[in-house]
């Protein structure tokens, strides 16, 4: 025994020398090296010493560690005990429980006890469960503090057996779950008792005003609901009620002490499935129990609501969410208990209707889930009539099978049109936006909108789609409701905007009420043959609306363009109605005339918008009405012919008419069709095939500079273009069309692939010598010889630049951009700019293309008409010229679609011709370029980027992209060629059979007429190139072109198995193996890896046997030898299973490169945790996380990255969590401010200053060493230090001299360093420390075992110590003056303090107001903002006292809310032991939450609430034992990601306890009230004495 003391007293000073973190490092790891042998060494010493350092005269951490170091006992080492030792060691077990029984204990030490026992149990089985339930029994019965424990028990038993498995064998968790299942009709009467017992004792202590004594009655309370919760995930629910459970928790849950829990245990049970057993009338009946409970909690709510609304606070706001998420689960999935009782479902309805109608957004949102699902039944089974429905309506869906689905549909029954009204009136109220300067949106209603600052997991437009599908179904049900709903909504909105001027508000619902509107109308007039009726039914309330809209004379071009969308909107309605549709064309004519043309006014250019959104609702009615539109034809064209003639219709304007006139010919037949291009395109053919224009500006590349110096003329060969690309994708191509109107009869112009092919003879020569001139203005010679303005508009557009660098194009559209020449019409038509000439470069160069592209799809008129010389000539004559942006739109506009429709027999005519320029340039630019790249780290590309201005330091960045765009584009193009469709004619290698020989060779020509891929490799020219441009590419560090250049290399290989051709097999057996095998060396392969391994295996096992180059290749290799190639042969012969060869050819790839094929061995899951990379200033790539770990540990990265682990996502943020910590300790240590370094990193500190002689560096590889960095930038000037910490995720390089600071930044932004690109910034000002310094307050935080190789994480934390503070960071610019005179307003406060002030400036007043007897009154306070800390100082001492409307002011300088709040927020926050997880991803699960927070506590609870449909709502709650666990947690992984996800942290906020409430009564009695503040929390005593007597 005294052994045992001894060891247990060594084992107490080696917890708390681990504990102290103000000893030295070497002394707390020998500490925990203790520890660990202990628990490693003699299980009966451990079990002795455990048990003494558990007993109360020791320190709560060490009895805490010793209830640890008994779990691990129980848990790993419980099998080295015998039968004999286990029983007496769960004896000593039970016996602990008189150590805890205390009411000053600690409840960690409870909860760990509990613990311990229900580990016990699970270990030693079912047998000892039986005996010790009995004892349980009895010891509850003893106390508040006994029933405590107990309850823990009970919980943590079946927590252990359900949840925390993954020890448990099948057998054995089904044995101990079978045994606890036997014992339900004991613990649930217990559970139930205990409920019972100690809620009625509260509430006696509590009014007896014994809180003491209260407080441990409602510990018993809330450990007994959790113990219930426990159960309720799978326990039968007819057992919940009969013990009495349901009905128990229903009478808790008003209660804000226990409704969180107690709410708990609704949430699970209103998920559960009804069962199919003779056990499902008992379910229905306790379910309906449920439905009844919730809707007496909802039915108070509402009745509160209506009587005094503002007592209602958000704590009860968020109870009454979960109250109603729980019942729209319930709905979803047991609504068959209360269908059967009319009254009952007709009040649920009638709830959640007042759910939707609710003030509160967060309630709105939930019941509309429900109303979606209740309304997708009856469309989902079959549209309705949109009569009532009669009793047999559900019978005759034949739906018997799923009574789910029935029973919605019976519920759906009984959403009468009130509902519907109600819900519709509500739906439009609430498609606005809050708005942040203008409050909410609503006249109408007080309605909270919705807000950006709502965490719904949803962004608005999902909100509004949701919210426009309710109202479809409602409009596809009860259509006439739908359409005299919402032409009241739209009246009553046109009413309130009568007047001259609408604001942006009344804009925004005039919006709202339009998309509204667009959805109904499209709902009900969609064609279906039930809705004929219903047509003529809605038609009078439509048309009385349009009727509306034609009256009004709105001129304002905002209100204009709303006017048109809403005409459009009606689009469906004419379909049925055409009678009005020329009205309807007369009033957008009207419309379109009523606006001024302004081409020169840059004033004006809303009202050119408008003139265009007017032209375009012309293609929307077109597209919506079908033939309704075609005897108005004739009469549009005439109008359009008058304007014009009249100089009211502007170009582009024309073209989308014509536009509008080709969408409507769609639907008339081919003939007509053929007669409206005619129409449209002869008055373009007689100018377009003029010779004199032709010769006078495309003869010669000079032309152009002529051409250019004819404005109008040139804008109007632009027109042309542009709407001949209209005018071939309007007119059909070869591919599926699409249906607009809906109706059964085809639209036969876009069905007929011919339609263009009596135009493109006339068309398209002129447009490729176009194109040909355009493409020579780049040539030397010609580009030297053209004037300034022409060289300076070849350059790229800031928007072009823009996008190339990934950044958000908030600049001004190119007016080109969309190629549809809309906006051409705003040029001016003098002094062309050279902005204008780049435009019409551009909208030539992609109209062209396109119209050239689109063509080749046309049949093959295009090949027919067209002579095969010339169109390569125009298209590749310049191609060595082209900037590297117009080759990747060339190809993929223009070559692409050639080389899908060429015909086979014109290849060897057409593509020869075209592609082996092509394939020549692109191959030796490509390999030059990527040469350029890899050895130089810059890319060498010919295109001008023009004026630089602050973009210098990007140049590089943007030439990689447009190398790595045009290689992707050129991969494209080799998948093209190899696309299934163009290469019918060869057969896969699953049709070959399962050995890896070909009975018969043949020659390579006898596939070149049926595979392009063959016809290429019979012509050298094009064979050499393209060979070469997929080999290179593997070698490219750019995955994406790998991956799209695979399917070209696969058919090479089965080319080169096939056939004869002994050049082909020799090229794949050499030089395609060795380039496969190298491209797995690369990491950007890693996703690909698969497919790259797949073809080395084709490779090898068909081609080893006929050449010998796949096992030279193989030998060559540096770890491998010809033993191991023989053994790997003989493995290969013994199986004929493709997946087996490719995982043998795997092993022995990576152990014959000594696992240096990084695209095997990385991570190939890369995708969950993608905003890892670069998203902090602090985290690194997963790359260098991994990398970090792996060799800091002396472990591989395959290990810890292990595809086959479940845990995968949890390693890696427990690796990037120990990295951020690592690098947080070296840079304190070196005296970096942490805390500016973060706020920088987290963009809180986007406007503070920067340093002028400190970079930091980023992107840095982990090979970087501080020689290097010190080399690089001490070339620039001295140098103070450079910090580089062992995680190489960042340094920090410090300069004496500014000025050699920026020379370097300057010089060395973006450079490559080690074959990555450096990130250069600016850090903050204060980014160094004065001294690095410890804080003053230790903080010990100690965290557990981590899982990741079993690494002891440890970070001390370091702060700021007092005197560091900066002063600025603690007052802010305001001040806070009270004692205001009630009449004062803003303006007089202001004059007062100006008139007064010595120095400075004011910048803002306010006089805080509050709504009282419906007048805003001010509420005697107010802020005043000054220009800096020091005014705001000085007013404070010198007008403090001063007299203002006769009151004396006081000013009080305001605290920041970082500086006065965090103090009280820490202290707050360190004492609570609970952490609220947010911004939590899907994939998550509370499995992978457990393994990631366990490291740094014991976790008492972890809740990830679910919400409707199954998923967990993003956010989740970790409680752990003690304070300073979650402290550890908070610390540690407040930077971490999980599934790529940055996890948000934060304290969740403890309730309020007895002792508070107390307080509260105390303080309201003593003053003679005996009504409570409005904003109060907490039940009032009057109320608890009645729910006493209700209960007992």
């Amino acid at each position: 025994m005294d052994d045992c003391s001894s060891t247990a007293a060594t084992v107490a000073q080696a917890i708390a020398a681990a504990l102290d973190w103000n000893s030295p490092p070497d002394s707390r790891k020998a500490a925990v090296a203790y520890l660990e042998s202990v628990k490693s060494g003699n299980v009966r010493t451990l079990a002795s010493t455990s048990l003494l350092l558990v007993r109360s005269d020791w320190t709560s951490e060490i009895r805490l560690h010793g209830f640890k170091m008994l779990q691990h006992l129980v848990r790993y080492r419980w099998d080295e005990f015998n039968i004999t030792e286990r029983r007496e060691f769960a004896n000593l077990t039970i016996s602990i429980i008189s150590e805890v029984v205390n009411h000053q204990e600690e409840w960690a030490l409870k909860s760990q006890t509990a613990a311990l026992v229900a580990e016990v149990v699970r270990r030693e089985g079912v047998a000892l469960w039986h005996e010790l339930l009995p004892t349980l029994v009895s010891l509850s019965a003893k106390g508040p503090i006994e029933a405590e424990l107990v309850a823990m028990v009970l919980r943590w038993l079946p927590e252990d057996i359900t949840v925390h498995n993954e020890d448990l064998e099948g057998d054995r968790r089904r044995v101990l779950l079978r045994g606890l299942t036997e014992s339900l009709a004991e613990i649930l009467p217990l559970l139930y008792t205990l409920l019972e017992k100690h809620f009625g004792a509260a509430l006696r202590e509590f009014m007896a005003q014994q809180l003491d004594a209260a407080k441990q009655h409602t510990t018993a309370v809330i450990a007994s609901l959790n113990a219930v919760n426990a159960y309720t995930e799978w326990a039968p629910v007819p057992d919940l009620a009969k013990y009495g459970l349901i009905h128990g928790c229903g009478c808790i849950l008003p209660y804000n002490e226990f409704r969180l829990h107690a709410c708990e245990f609704f949430k699970f049970l209103s998920q559960r499935k009804r069962p199919t057993d003779n056990t499902a009338v008992e379910f229905d009946s306790a379910m309906m129990s449920v439905f009844q409970i919730l809707m007496n909690i909802s039915r108070d709510f509402f009745n509160k609501s209506k009587s005094n609304f503002s007592a209602i606070d958000e704590t009860e706001i968020e109870f009454m969410e979960s109250i109603c998420e729980c019942m729209v689960t319930l709905a979803s999935s047991n609504v068959q208990c209360i269908t059967g009782d009319g009254a009952m479902t007709s009040q649920f309805l009638q709830q959640m209707l007042e759910y939707y109608q609710h003030v509160k957004f967060a309630l709105h949102y939930q019941s509309l889930l429900f109303w979606l699902v209740i309304m997708r039944e009856p469309v989902s089974k079959g549209k309705s009539s949109g009569h009532s429905l009669g009793e047999n309506f559900v019978g005759n869906l034949g739906i018997a099978s799923k009574p789910s689905d029935k029973e919605k549909i019976i519920m759906s029954v009984l959403v009468n049109d009130d509902i519907c009204a109600a819900i519709l009136d509500i739906s439009f109220l609430r498609m606005l936006k809050k708005n942040p300067s203008a409050g909410n949106l609503s006249t109408q209603n007080d309605f909270e909108l919705w807000d950006d600052e709502f965490d719904s997991k949803t962004d608005f437009s999902q909100y509004r789609s949701r919210l426009l599908e309710l109202i479809k179904l409602i409009a596809v049900q009860k259509p006439l409701l739908a359409a005299t709903r919402v032409s009241e909504r739209i009246t009553m909105i046109f009413k309130n905007c009568a007047h001259a001027s609408v604001s942006a508000q009344e804009l925004a619902m005039l919006e709202s009420a339009q998309m509204g509107l667009e959805t109904v109308a499209s709902a009900i007039f969609d064609g279906s043959v039930e809705f004929v009726n219903i047509v003529a039914e809605s038609k009078l309330q439509l048309h009385s609306l349009l009727q509306h809209f034609l009256s009004l004379r709105w001129t304002e071009p905002a209100l204009a363009v709303i006017l048109c969308r809403y005409l459009d909107s009606l689009g469906p309605y004419f379909k049925y109605y055409s009678d009005t549709i020329a009205s309807v064309v007369n009033r957008l004519f009207e419309l379109l005339t009523s606006l001024p043309i302004a081409i020169k006014d840059p004033s004006l250019n809303n009202t050119r918008h408008a003139r265009l959104q007017i032209c375009t609702s012309f293609i929307r009615i077109a597209k919506a009405a079908g033939r309704s539109l075609l005897p108005h034809m004739k009469g549009i064209a005439d109008t359009m012919a008058y304007l014009q003639g009249e100089g009211r219709l502007l170009r582009g304007e024309h073209n989308i008419l014509g536009e509008a006139f080709l969408v409507m010919a769609a639907s008339s037949g081919i003939q007509q069709h053929q007669e409206v291009l005619a129409w449209l395109l002869e008055p373009l053919s007689k100018q377009w095939t003029q010779s004199e224009w032709q010769n006078a500006f495309l003869s010669d590349p000079a032309g152009l500079t002529r051409l250019f110096s004819d404005p109008q003329f040139m804008w109007s060969i632009y027109h042309n273009v542009t709407f001949f690309e209209k005018a071939l994708k309007r007119s059909g191509v070869k591919k599926p069309a699409m249906n607009l109107q809906g109706s059964s009869e085809a639209t036969d112009a876009s069905t007929h692939p011919y339609a263009m092919s009596s135009h493109l003879s006339w068309m398209l020569p002129p447009l490729l010598r176009l194109l040909r001139c355009i493409h020579s203005l780049w040539s030397p010679p010609i580009s030297e010889a053209l004037p300034a303005e022409i060289r300076a508009a070849k350059a790229m557009s800031h928007a072009e630049k823009a996008s190339l660098l990934g950044e958000s194009t908030k600049l001004l559209k190119d007016l080109s951009t969309s190629g549809d020449g809309r906006q051409a019409d705003t040029i001016r038509e003098e002094e062309l700019s050279e902005n204008d000439l780049r435009n019409w470069l551009k909208g030539i160069r992609d109209s062209g293309y396109n119209v050239v592209g689109l063509s080749t799809t046309v049949g093959d008129t295009f090949f027919k008409c067209l002579e095969s010389h010339s169109v390569a000539l125009a298209l590749t004559d310049n191609v060595q010229s082209m900037e590297f942006r117009h080759l990747r739109l060339l190809i993929h506009s223009v070559i692409i679609p050639l080389v899908k429709f060429c015909p086979p027999n014109l290849w060897e005519l057409w593509l020869e011709n075209i592609l082996h320029p092509l394939l020549i340039h692109c191959q030796q630019t490509l390999a030059c370029s990527w040469s350029s790249l890899l050895c130089e780290g810059r890319v060498k590309v010919p295109d001008c980027f023009g004026n630089l201005s602050g973009l210098e330091l990007k140049v590089e960045v943007m030439e990689e992209k447009l190398l790595r765009d045009l290689t992707r584009e050129v991969c494209s193009l080799l998948s093209t060629l190899a696309s299934p469709p163009l290469n019918t004619g060869l057969p896969s290698l699953e049709q070959l059979g399962p050995g890896n020989r070909v009975d018969s060779l043949k020659d390579l020509n006898a596939f070149a007429s049926n595979s392009l891929v063959a016809f290429l490799m019979t012509r050298q020219g094009l064979a050499l190139h393209s060979l070469r441009i997929g080999i290179n590419a593997l070698a490219w560090t750019d995955g994406d072109s790998v991956n799209k250049v695979i399917p070209f290399c696969g058919l090479i290989i089965v080319l080169a198995i096939i056939t004869s051709s002994v050049e082909l097999r020799e090229i794949v057996s050499k030089d395609l193996f060795l380039a496969l095998i190298q491209a797995l060396s690369l990491e950007s392969n890693a996703m690909i890896s698969s497919d790259l391994l797949g073809l080395c295996r084709e490779i090898y096992v068909y081609l080893a046997d006929r050449d010998p180059a796949p096992r030279q290749v193989m030998l060559s290799l540096p770890s491998i030898t010809s033993n191991d190639l023989l053994a790997f042969d003989d493995a290969l012969i013994k199986t004929s299973s493709p997946k087996e060869q490719k995982q043998l050819l795997k092993g022995l790839l990576l152990s014959a490169t000594g696992n240096k094929l990084r695209a095997l061995a990385a991570l190939r899951t890369t995708n969950i945790i993608t905003n890892v990379t670069g998203s902090s200033t602090l985290k690194g790539s997963v790359v260098k996380v991994v990398e970090h770990i792996a060799r800091k540990h002396g472990i591989r990265k395959s290990d810890l990255l292990d595809n086959e682990a479940n845990d995968l996502a949890v390693r890696v943020a427990l690796a990037e969590t120990h990295v951020i910590a690592e690098t947080k300790k070296a840079l304190s240590n070196a005296g970096v401010n942490i805390k500016a370094l973060e706020e920088f990193a987290s963009k809180k500190a986007e406007n503070s200053k920067r340093s002028n002689h400190v970079i930091l560096v980023k992107n840095l590889p982990y090979t970087s060493n501080e020689g290097d960095l010190a080399g690089m930038f001490g070339k620039y000037g001295s140098l103070n230090k450079v910090v580089l910490p062992p995680t190489r995720v960042l340094a920090l390089v410090v300069f004496l001299e500014a000025g050699e600071a920026r020379a370097a930044f300057k010089g060395l932004a973006y450079k490559r360093y080690k074959d990555v690109p450096l990130y250069l910034e600016w850090a903050p000002t204060d980014i160094l420390s004065p001294s690095p310094k410890l804080n003053n307050e230790e903080q010990n935080n100690v965290v557990g075992e981590e899982k990741l190789n079993k690494v002891l994480i440890r970070q001390a934390v370091e702060g700021i110590a007092e005197e560091e503070i900066d002063p600025d960071k603690v007052e802010s610019r305001s001040v806070f003056v009270k004692n205001l005179n009630f009449k004062t307003t803003d303006e007089l406060l202001r004059n007062h303090f100006s008139d007064k002030m010595k120095n400075g400036t004011l910048k803002s007043v306010k006089v805080k107001k509050h709504v009282k007897g419906g007048k805003n009154v001010s509420m005697g306070f107010g802020f005043i903002e000054f220009d800096s800390v020091e005014t705001a100082t000085d007013v404070c001492k010198d007008l403090q006292g001063t007299v203002l409307d006769g009151h004396a002011l006081i000013l009080q300088l305001c605290h920041s809310k970082k500086a006065s709040e965090a103090p009280k927020n820490d202290e707050k926050n360190k004492s609570s032991t609970t952490l609220m997880v947010k911004n939590v991803a899907f994939e998550a699960t509370e499995k992978d939450l457990k393994q990631l927070f366990s490291p740094f506590g014991q976790i008492k609870s972890l809740r990830l609430p679910v919400k409707f449909g199954g998923h967990h709502k993003g956010y989740a709650f970790v409680e752990y034992i003690t304070k300073q666990e979650a402290q550890n947690a908070m610390e540690n992984l407040s930077s971490t990601h999980l599934y790529g996800r940055h996890l948000v942290l934060e304290r969740a906020k403890d309730k309020e306890t007895m002792e508070d409430l107390r307080a509260k009564a105390a303080a309201q009695f003593a003053d003679g009230h005996n009504v409570l503040s409005k904003k109060r929390k907490q039940d009032t005593l009057a109320e608890k004495v009645e729910k006493i007597a209700r209960i007992l």
